[in-house]
């Protein structure tokens, strides 16, 4: 009887051996180093500093009511719902070049695209009046240079000419390659 209370008790304490102790050292790490990337290294100022940064962007081949559904301010999002930046302007609908356009900062021409006649060579088409269009425009964002010269946009995402993404506003998508970023000014 009495053996069998001492082998209950044997049971019910806890012992503490050394690989205990190595699970809860590296767990008391992993805090220290999220501690330290989150906190300690934008007091010792290695955070990068935003800045404004104009991207501009071509769209290809669509409904020419686009300018209707944008407006200067709109906001631009992506598809996990990240803003992305702000429209700079819109033109309305025009055959304005850029030489031609000003300040405008969305400039819409009849889209066109190359294709082949009969005998082959290529031949420069475009689609008739209130079908499709071209856009091109500007959008304003924060964004940083990192160390190896890669524009981040809010510090974080990669974002390079002739990418391709996807922006959303309120009421339309866009699907546009970025042509160019430069510091807004």
């Amino acid at each position: 009887m009495k053996g069998g209370r001492e082998n209950k008790e044997a049971k019910a304490r806890v012992r503490f051996n050394i690989l205990d102790g190595i699970i809860i050292l590296v767990v008391l790490l992993c805090i220290a180093g999220i501690v330290f990337r989150y906190t300690l290294m934008d007091r010792l100022g290695f955070a990068q500093e935003l800045a404004d940064f104009r991207v501009t962007y071509r769209i290809e081949g669509v409904s020419y009511t686009l300018p209707g559904f944008l407006g200067e301010g709109d906001k631009l999002y992506f598809d996990d719902g990240t803003e992305a930046g702000e429209l700079l302007g819109v033109a309305e609908f025009s055959t304005y070049t850029k030489q031609s356009a000003g300040n405008e900062t969305l400039l819409v021409r009849p889209a066109a695209r190359y294709v082949t006649d009969s005998s082959g060579r290529p031949v420069y088409a475009t689609f008739p009046e209130y079908t499709l269009v071209d856009a091109e425009g500007a959008f304003v964002c924060r964004g940083a240079y990192s160390s190896d010269g890669y524009f981040l946009l809010g510090g974080k995402l990669y974002l390079a000419p002739g990418q391709r993404i996807t922006l959303y506003t309120d009421t339309v998508t866009l699907h546009m390659t970025i042509t160019g970023i430069s510091p807004a000014g």
